[in-house]
């Protein structure tokens, strides 16, 4: 018999979900299980069960359990694993702390990176451990003991079947902490444990059978083979290499296969069958929740009776079916039939040809044909690629499509997008509200239009157009007959090939036309063109303003005349509000319109539209290519287009609008003259108050404006011209260049970038959202800053530099003086020539300098330096602040008068005064009127050496000179001369020597006495209170001492009741 290790234990104990058990719902908190053909994610099995984490890796199995950590896994009723990669395996287990494993029923592991299989009051054994090889392996209690105990050496070593150890003629035994006792005998048992030890397998139960290294069968008739295979419950087979089968009568047959629960079965490579009776059969096939079924590989069935077959079929909802490869049923009664069928919603149903990639989704939707698609609620797809999309639509027919609420397409490529539109036949087209298109090819656009009969159009609003080919576009226009047309508004166009455009026309008959506005053309070939025209007969034409012609043939507002008075125009012909459409159509007059190729409206109100159109005069429009509008008010629209005059527009390519507020629009859009606008590629606007806007847009002349790449506002110099009517044509041009909304360059060179910069100065330069250069040679850069004089830089937002010379760089700084700089933001310089560097410092002295954040120097010529230096007084350095002062290190010594001197030099000159100090001066002596001496000194570190003379011309006037040296560098010296104030007493040198004889006795003399005295008071012994009492009188007179006798202090005293000095 092989024990197990201690983490294959563990493993195993992971994989005892017990889920067999039980007829618990699956639910998946950030990742649904089985959507995706994966089995990964937070996974919750059972209602009450929780997996709160944020990084979606939690599993929670079991009534009330809770995966609360990242990576946390729980297993069993109220199990709790509350930490970061905590496991808790049991009933009302706890992981509570990061990596920590909490195995069995009410187990608690509180401490980071342990297992725990009790509590501290409630302990378990771990049993049938393999004996530890590794530092970290666990040990047995065979190993713990072997050193004191050897009461198993009787039993023999058995290698069976490679690895496997069997103990024989074992003796039990006990250790001292009594953890185990070994059994040296084989115990079978029928009911409970039956042990099959061949290669590691292990078989627990009646009848059970496990075959394959580390294969375990545990429970009656349970069978495990395969490596690693593992079956657990009543009747339960695991076949294959890893395979597991957990609960009565499951069966997992294949290399990593699993059959959790009930009945359940799992067939085939890593099949995986979750759920009381479910079935999966195929590679990867999965079977999730109670009574699923996943037949194919991939297949997957998740939820209640969900059955999935095919390849890569995937049933998701309660009772739904995916039926085909790669079908997919997604939604409560769902079902998805054939290859790629999707049906995604309640009650949703895909068929396509064999199921081929059909698609409905949504509550009842239904897609019926290959590739067919039914998307929303109730909508129905009934044909191959057919397409349903939206509440209630309906396609029926190859290609059909129908988008929109109640929408319905019949027929092969119809088509019905919108609200409430109907398309009847094949290729129709119903698109807009409530709109109709009933036969081939038909098409109904619009509100309320209704196109019926094949080929028939209907465009606008409450349009109709009814027969082959019949046309109606406009409001409220009907078109009735084979190739009728209605165009505009309110018109009627009855008859083959009839037609009616405008407003309020009508043209009843074959081939009858009327056009303009109020007209009327009745009969074959009749035309009414113009504004309140009639033509009735066939062949009738109306083609002047409220003209009208009656009868076959009838000709109204075409004939030509000679001009006379009160006629409108110089053509010969009556013609007002004319209309004219066609092939060199001809409009000629007031309010005339050309259609057509080759069309000519010209006159005043004229329109012309078409290829080769001319609209000429006042107010004529011209639409078409080569169009061409000369005149007041002219409009030309398309390529070549033209509109030459005052108030032109030309719009398209090649386009031209030149005169007064001539406006051009498209590539190579020319408008020169006042007021000119060009807009487009190659856009030349060339004028007086120009504007061209576009990639490559010019614009010549002063007040021009240029917007885009390229954009150039003025580019040669040169004088005036006046065109014939004296007024100007062309201005000195400024070199400017303006980009950006209402940017304006008006200074020579000058450029503006953003939107209101202003570079009014010469070769000045703006950029940034109101930022303004007014000066020559001045530059701003930056929202709101202002460069206001010559030769000025303002860089950053708010930034200003208001005179001359002046240099503003950070956000808000300020140079307000000639020639001053500040730089940093909100830096201020204020006087000329003075310097402010760091945000808020400011220089406010001429030509004073602040550096540092907030520094200030206030005085004329003053330095602050360092953050918050304050300098107020003229022509002075600060490197700080009253009560904020600081040192200034790392100083070379002084050289000049003006250096600063370091504490060093400092020292030096203290040390050096010290020692001159130390030469004193004696008194004056007749013999000896010279003298020296030297000194020496310390201060601060500093040491120094001093030498003097001192000389006496007589006892009231004397010389003194000194000099002191420290190193080789510093030296130090004095002269003095002294005078004695006040009378003075003469002696000579005779009179001195003879007192110092006198007084050398009297010295001798008082020494003697002071002897004999010392011995009486000594041999006598007086009493304590006795008493000796000395009365000496000293009178200092003028005495030069001699040398010798210095150790006296000043002259010598005359004692009383001396031998030499009787009383």
């Amino acid at each position: 018999m092989r024990k197990k290790g201690l983490k294959q234990t563990l493993v195993l104990v992971l994989v005892v979900l017990f889920i067999s058990s039980y007829s618990l719902p699956v639910y998946a908190a950030n990742t649904e299980i089985g959507a995706t053909g994966t089995f990964l994610g937070v996974v919750v099995i059972a209602p009450t069960a929780q997996a709160d984490n944020n990084d979606g890796k939690g599993v929670a199995v079991g009534d009330q359990s809770q995966a609360n950590g990242q990576n946390a896994t729980a297993v069993g009723q109220a199990a709790k694993a509350n930490s970061n990669n905590s496991t808790a395996v049991g009933q009302n287990a706890q992981a509570n702390a990061n990596n920590s494993v909490a195995l069995g029923q009410g187990s608690v592991a509180d401490a980071a990176g342990t297992v725990s299989v009790g509590t501290s009051t409630n302990t378990r054994k771990i049993v049938n451990v393999t004996a530890g090889t590794a530092a970290t392996d666990a040990a047995t209690v065979g190993q713990m003991t072997t050193g004191d105990a050897n009461t198993l050496a009787s039993a023999k070593a058995h290698a069976d079947a490679g690895d496997a150890a069997t103990l024989d003629e074992a003796k039990d035994y006990t250790n001292s902490t009594a953890l185990r006792t070994f059994n040296a005998a084989k115990k079978y048992t029928d009911k409970e444990n039956l042990r099959n030890d061949q290669g590691g397998a292990s078989a627990t139960g009646v009848n059970a059978a496990a075959y394959g290294t580390g294969a375990n069968a545990n429970g009656d008739n349970s069978t495990a083979i395969g490596q690693k295979a593992y079956a657990t419950g009543a009747n339960s087979t695991a076949n294959g290499n890893s395979s597991v089968a957990l609960g009565n009568d499951s069966t997992a047959t294949g290399a990593n296969s699993y059959a959790i629960g009930t009945a359940s079965t799992a067939t085939g490579e890593s099949a995986f069958a979750g759920g009381n009776n479910s079935t999966a059969t195929g590679q990867n096939s999965q079977a999730i929740y109670n009574n699923t079924t996943a037949t194919g590989q991939d297949a997957q069935a998740v939820y209640e009776n969900s059955t999935a077959t095919g390849q890569h079929a995937t049933a998701y909802g309660k009772n739904s079916t995916a039926t085909g490869q790669d079908s997919y049923a997604r939604g409560e009664n769902s079902t998805a039939t054939g290859q790629s069928a999707n049906a995604q919603g309640a009650n949703s149903t895909a068929t396509g040809q064999y199921g081929q990639s059909s698609k409905a989704q949504g509550t009842n939707s239904t897609a019926t044909g290959q590739y067919a698609q039914a998307i929303g609620d109730n909508s129905t797809a009934n044909g191959q690629s057919s397409k349903a999309q939206g509440t209630n639509s309906t396609a029926t027919g190859q290609h059909a499509t129908a988008i929109g609420r109640n929408t319905t397409a019949t027929g092969q490529d119809a088509t019905a997008f919108g609200l409430d539109n109907t398309a009847t036949g094949q290729n129709s087209k119903a698109i807009g509200v409530n709109t109709t298109a009933t036969g081939k090819d038909a098409l109904a656009l619009g509100h309320n239009t209704t196109a019926t009969g094949e080929g028939a159009t209907a465009i606008g609003r409450n349009s109709t157009a009814t027969g082959q080919d019949a046309t109606a576009i406009g409001r409220d226009n009907t078109a009735t007959g084979q190739n009728a047309k209605a165009i505009g508004s309110n018109n009627t166009a009855t008859g083959e090939d009839a037609k009616a455009l405008g407003h309020n026309s009508t043209a009843t008959g074959e081939d009858a036309t009327a056009i303009g506005h109020n007209t009327t053309a009745t009969g074959q070939d009749a035309t009414a063109i113009g504004h309140n025209t009639t033509a009735d007969g066939q062949d009738a034409k109306a083609k002047t303003e409220n003209s009208s012609a009656f009868g076959q043939g009838a000709v109204a507002g075409t004939k030509g005349h000679n001009s006379g008075e009160g006629e409108r125009n110089g053509f010969g012909y009556e013609t007002t509000n004319a209309t004219a459409i066609g092939q060199n159509a001809h409009a000629t007059g007031q309010d005339s319109t050309a259609a057509g190729q080759g069309s000519r409206a010209t006159g005043d109100y004229s329109t012309a539209v078409g290829q080769n159109a001319k609209a000429k005069g006042y107010q004529s429009t011209a639409i078409g290519e080569a169009a061409k509008a000369s005149g007041e008010y002219s409009t030309a629209t398309g390529q070549d287009a033209w509109a030459t005059g005052r108030n032109s527009t030309a719009t398209g390519q090649y386009s031209t609008a030149s005169g007064k507020n001539s406006t051009a629009t498209g590539q190579n859009a020319y408008a020169e003259g006042n007021n000119s606008t060009a807009t487009g590629q190659n856009a030349y606007a060339e004028g007086k108050n120009s504007t061209a806007s576009g990639q490559e847009s010019t614009a010549h002349t002063k007040n021009s404006s240029a917007f885009g790449q390229g954009a150039v506002a003025g580019s040669h110099n040169y004088s005036p011209t006046f065109n014939g009517d004296g007024n100007e044509e062309k201005y000195d041009n400024t070199n400017a260049t303006a980009i950006g909304q209402n940017a304006h360059a008006t200074g020579q060179d000058s450029t503006a970038t953003g939107q209101n910069a202003k570079a009014t100065g010469d070769h000045s330069t703006a950029v940034g959202q109101e930022s303004k250069a007014k000066g020559e040679n001045s530059t701003a850069i930056g929202d709101g800053s202002v460069a206001k004089r010559n030769d000025t830089t303002a860089v950053g937002q708010g930034a200003e530099a208001t005179a001359k010379q002046a240099t503003a760089v950070g956000q808000d700084a300020v140079a307000s003086a000639r020639n001053s700089t500040a730089i940093g933001q909100g830096a201020e310089a204020s006087a000329r020539k003075s310097t402010a560097l760091g945000q808020d410092a400011a220089a406010y002295g001429v030509k004073s300098t602040a550096i540092g954040q907030g520094s200030s120097a206030n005085a004329h010529n003053s330095v602050a330096l360092g953050a918050g230096s304050i300098s107020d007084r003229p022509n002075t350095v600060s490197v700080g602040s009253y009560g904020n002062e600081r040192q200034i290190t790392n100083v070379r010594e002084g050289v000049a008068d003006t250096d600063a001197v370091n504490v060093r030099q400092l020292h030096r000159s203290g040390a050096m005064a010290a020692a001159l100090s130390g030469i004193a001066t004696m008194k004056y002596d007749p013999l000896s009127k010279a003298e020296w001496g030297f000194g020496v000194g310390t201060y601060g570190g500093q040491q120094a050496l001093a030498l003097g003379i001192n000389y006496h011309f007589d006892e009231s006037v004397m010389a003194n000179f000194g000099v002191a040296f420290q190193g080789s560098e510093s030296k130090m010296g004095r002269f003095g001369l002294v005078w004695r104030m006040g009378p003075s007493t003469k002696h000579t040198a005779q009179a001195t020597s003879t007192d110092v004889e006198k007084l050398q006795t009297e010295v001798k003399e008082l020494k003697s006495a002071l002897a004999e005295l010392k011995q009486l008071i000594t041999k006598s012994d007086p009493p304590a209170e006795a008493k000796v009492e000395v009365e000496v009188e000293v009178k200092a007179e003028p005495v030069n001492t001699p040398a010798e006798m210095q150790d006296y202090p000043l002259a010598p005293p005359a004692y009383t009741n001396s031998p030499a000095n009787p009383q």
